[in-house]
């Protein structure tokens, strides 16, 4: 039982970690992006 109970808690650590690196990774590219996609625009203008 306890057991169990340490694997879900572990399970709900990593899936919380995981997310925040997908998430910190996808805004990292999202800056990137917007930062090209800026610069295109500037050398239209």
């Amino acid at each position: 039982m306890l057991a169990q109970v340490i694997l879900v808690a572990a399970n709900l650590l990593w899936y919380k970690s995981m997310r925040m690196v997908i998430q910190i990774n996808h805004n990292r590219s999202h800056k990137a992006v917007n930062f090209k996609l800026r610069r295109q625009n500037q050398n239209q203008v």
